[in-house]
């Protein structure tokens, strides 16, 4: 019996709590504290713990509690509860996740998540953490919002323009609302709807006498140069944030009446704002983070979806981070002291360890996202490399040492701080061609800063517009052009010109009078402006049309490439960056020129951002991406394969589904890959690329929470098996242009048998009059027959295409074959899994001359009651114009199928463990109802 809102709101205690979860979880023990605890797994529990009414759940919240999945705190009066769940980070210290409720503002998903919890399974648990049902809630009225702000907005006569200010408007108050819930800028959490009422009450206008008066003359002010008067409490915050934008010293005489921003506090008080960035995910059905922050801006970015660019789930961008990042690490450790670290955690037992990580590592590190967007990778990889400043730290902080001596002294007290502007400013590094999804990604990194400030210790937020910049990031030279060293109009080399660049940079980023950093910022730009000029027109030069006449000045400005070595420097000329991380753009026509590339010809912004990745990164650098399946499993993006294939070490790619279930949970067909390559350290000759892979991953909804945690992957090591002739990967498979979903050893065997036989292109022949037709687009079964259709009455299917045997035997086999078990494994192994192509069919191996008269006629058997069961299980349905189609249920056929594979297991000489693993692949999703 499920838990519905009656027995919530007739919670008066503790034990009506626990009875109430007794209908969902075995029966609960009462411990000597009066913590009820309940099994979810087999030494794993919630225990439930009544708190104080007057005490807060955060001191009760923080204890570490040994073997408990969840922790369920209740205010004595049942008035507020608080889920928290604890899990190891890879730093070795824990992350935590809270979801507060409260029975007088109870919300519909509270009860659907409390509905999930179930006995035997620790992830339903964290199905109460999923942010989802909040990002969907709020996204709906506040993008309503936004539209009624921009509509009201005067003095700005570009449509866009208007767009685009109300956007920075609603960046700054939702900024505010966050930093007064830390009481920056009053002792009332309530600060900015009492400074409306009271502007409102007095008939002056909140927007120019209230919020321009706070963003300039006040938080980006310094304490003694102020005018103004009545906002002492206010510390000097800085940053891009809150300085003069471009839009509004276009436009001078912006108006906004006050109304809209009255409704629209109303609408934001509705919501819990919470900043604390100790937490993983900290919030209720009411509660707005950081991170769900990101989900928002991420949506309301306008025409992103149009451009390719999706958000990142958060699971997923954690499991690149980790994967990409930690392996980084730990490698340089061990190459320095020959040690054979495995996990972080083990590194901060040693504190000369420890010390050469933190100085010489950690401090160093530069993590990039090439299209970062409004911040998600770079939010993720500053948890993790703050995980890591905080342990190193604690086990190096009592050395004697002068660097730590140092260390100490600039941290004033507040080392927590310290490590997150050490983070921001020195380790990470992000381009997307949005300025608005930037200044978004800047919000959420200054947000990062302020959860570790008080209002008495706020300092100056940094400079970052240095670190995370606009540009093309596909079009810009990722190296100066060794022609351009010496010619730009200047007395110096422009490498000399470079290092004065870094030099004002040092100064910008660390400045905190905004005059002096604005003077600072015009010097950075009149040396930039003339080496930009200057890469941008030899640039044009190269990608010109071939005949045709030169990009101009103007079309290259607005195409803006970005110039890697001139705008990170710093980092371009010491080797490159440690890691690169993200999720691409995926984007099929471009509108600037790609041809120079060397993966032009796989046609998609996706591949051209892997070449640029690998390109900056250093030697035994990592990358992790997430891209869509066909790069790796489509011969159009064989360019892309085989520059992973050159330029790593080591590749690791792990595949997924968009059936039942998805990594991207709002799309359609988006079939994932997540690619993590280690570039090279050696020159051609020497190379070889140890690739491992994964199969293709399916899974029910109430798994994903469980997904990404088990991935283990499969060496694509055919060296005893099949003759290879390109980095581990057997020639014949290499003609296919597709790097195998192998998710186990049996399958190297099954996939190495199969390639002993030549290709079913042998047995083709035009003309022939002998056709098997296969449907080109599959999901769960690959169904071939021996006419067009089944049924006279249907339209003729584009998506049936025929292939022609040379005579009767072929065309039974092959009529076989093409619906068997083992060529949809086939399909799944070595294709993009939504299209069957001729690539596909006529090259699966199989053998014609070897099947006796007496399997020819068993399989002439089975195909005949494989067609008349087809037939039967057949539907006859309406297509959207009103027009007729079949549609086919191999499943109904499956012992049929069963019948077929077993001949087919003969011919490639498979095991029985074999065999009966073709027969079951993938079975529990097959069978199902579509």
């Amino acid at each position: 019996m499920n838990i519905t809102r009656s027995d919530v709101l007739n919670w008066d205690g503790l034990q009506a709590v626990a009875d109430s979860l007794k209908s969902e979880l075995d029966d609960y023990a009462t411990g000597d504290d009066g913590r009820m605890r309940f099994t979810i797994e087999p030494n794993r529990y919630l225990d439930v713990v009544e708190v104080p009414v007057e005490d807060e759940f955060k001191s009760y919240r923080n204890r570490r509690l040994d073997n408990t999945a969840c922790l369920l705190l209740v205010k004595a009066d049942c008035s507020d509860l608080m889920f928290t769940k604890r899990e190891m980070t890879v730093a070795g210290d824990y992350k935590t996740k809270t979801y507060t409720f409260n029975k007088d503002r109870l919300q519909k998903s509270d009860i659907d998540l409390l509905k999930r919890i179930k006995c035997g399974d620790e992830s339903s648990l964290d199905a109460l953490f999923d942010t989802q049902d909040v990002v969907r809630r709020f996204y709906k009225e506040y993008k309503d919002w936004l539209r009624r702000l921009s509509a009201s907005i005067k003095g700005i006569d570009s449509v866009a323009n208007r767009e685009h200010y109300a956007q920075i408007l609603m960046s700054r108050i939702m900024f505010l609302y966050f930093i007064q819930t830390k009481n920056f800028l009053s002792d009332e959490r309530d600060y900015l709807t009492i400074q409306w009422r009271e502007m409102h009450s007095q008939e002056g206008n909140f927007y120019r006498d209230f919020l321009l008066v706070l963003f300039f003359n006040i938080l980006n002010t310094r304490k003694e140069d102020r005018q103004t008067a009545g906002f002492n409490l206010v510390p000097f915050l800085n940053g891009g944030l809150f300085k003069e934008h471009d839009i509004e010293t276009t436009y001078d005489d912006i108006q906004i009446e006050n109304d809209i921003f009255g409704k629209i506090l109303r609408f934001l008080d509705s919501w819990m704002w919470y900043v604390d960035e100790t937490t993983d995910y900290e919030g209720g059905a009411q509660g707005i983070n950081p991170e769900i922050l990101g989900h928002i801006f991420e949506q309301t970015i306008t025409h992103q979806h149009s451009k390719g660019a999706y958000y990142t789930p958060i699971d997923v961008t954690q499991f690149i981070c980790d994967e990409t990042i930690v392996p980084y690490c730990i490698r340089q450790i061990n190459e320095r002291f020959s040690s054979q670290y495995r996990e972080m955690l083990d590194v901060w037992k040693s504190a000369e360890h420890s010390e050469y990580f933190y100085f010489k590592i950690l401090k160093k590190i530069k993590i990039l996202d090439p299209s970062c967007g409004s911040g998600e990778f770079l939010l993720t990889a500053s948890k993790i490399l703050f995980g890591f400043y905080k342990n190193a730290w604690n086990t190096i902080k009592n050395q004697k040492s002068s660097w730590v001596e140092l260390e100490r002294k600039l941290m004033a007290g507040c080392p927590e701080h310290y490590f997150k502007r050490s983070i921001v400013t020195e380790n990470l590094y992000g381009v997307d061609i949005e300025n608005g999804a930037l200044e978004i990604c800047r919000l959420r990194l200054w947000l990062s800063l302020v959860s570790t400030m008080s209002r008495d210790t706020a300092d100056p937020l940094p400079n970052i517009d240095y670190n995370i910049m606009q540009g093309n990031s596909l079009v810009g030279y990722t190296d100066i052009p060794e022609k351009q060293q010496y010619s730009i109009d200047n007395p110096y080399c422009i490498e000399d010109i470079l290092k004065k660049i870094d030099q004002f940079k040092d100064a910008y980023n660390a400045e905190t009078d905004p005059a002096v950093a604005a003077q600072l910022r015009k010097s950075i730009e009149q040396e930039v402006e003339p080496c930009n000029d200057l890469l941008n027109k030899t640039r044009a030069s190269d990608i010109a049309p071939s005949g045709g006449r030169r990009l101009t000045a103007s079309r290259m400005k607005k195409i803006n490439p970005f110039h890697w070595r001139l705008h990170f420097h710093e980092v371009v000329a010491t080797g490159g960056f440690d890691a690169i991380v993200g999720n691409p753009p995926y984007i099929v026509k471009t509108d600037y020129p790609t041809k120079f590339l060397e993966t032009h010809k796989a046609c998609d912004t996706y591949a051209y951002f892997v070449e640029i990745s690998l390109k900056l990164l250093k030697p035994n650098g990592r990358l992790g991406y997430i891209i869509p399946v066909p790069g790796m499993s489509t011969e159009k993006k064989a360019p892309l394969q085989n520059l992973l294939l050159d330029s790593c070490s080591m590749l690791k790619i792990s595949n997924y589904d968009d059936r039942p279930n998805r990594l991207f949970v709002n799309l359609e067909h988006c079939r994932s890959s997540i690619i993590l390559g280690t570039k090279h350290d050696a020159k051609p000759p020497e190379r070889t690329c140890a690739v491992f892979t994964t199969g293709y991953h399916r899974w029910e909804s109430d798994y994903r929470h469980n997904l990404l945690k088990n991935i283990s992957y499969t060496s694509l090591n055919f060296s005893d098996l099949l003759p290879c002739t390109r980095n581990g990967i057997p020639t014949v498979i290499s003609k296919m242009n597709t790097i195998p979903k192998i998710g186990d050893e049996l399958e190297i065997g099954i996939l190495a048998k199969i390639y002993q036989k030549p290709p079913l292109e042998y047995a083709t022949c035009k003309g022939s009059g002998l056709t098997v037709y296969y449907h080109t687009a599959p999901q769960y079964w690959i169904h071939a027959m021996d006419a067009h259709k089944l049924n006279k009455n249907v339209k003729d299917s584009t998506e049936v295409k025929p292939v022609e045997l040379k005579d009767r035997k072929s065309f039974i086999v092959a009529l076989s074959l093409l619906n068997s078990s083992l060529f949809y494994w086939f399909f799944i192994k070595m294709s993009d899994c939504r299209h069957l192509n001729k690539r596909e069919v006529h090259g699966m191996p199989i053998d014609m001359g070897e099947f006796t008269s007496a399997d020819v006629s068993k399989l002439a058997r089975l195909a005949k009651t494989l067609m008349k069961n087809y037939k039967e299980h057949s539907k006859i349905k309406t297509n959207p114009d009103g027009a007729l189609r079949e549609e086919i249920y191999p499943k109904y056929a499956k012992r049929v199928i069963d019948k077929i594979d077993n001949i087919l297991a003969k011919h490639y000489g498979l095991t029985r463990d074999e065999a009966a693993y073709i027969k079951q692949f993938d079975e529990k999703f097959r069978m199902k109802d579509d």
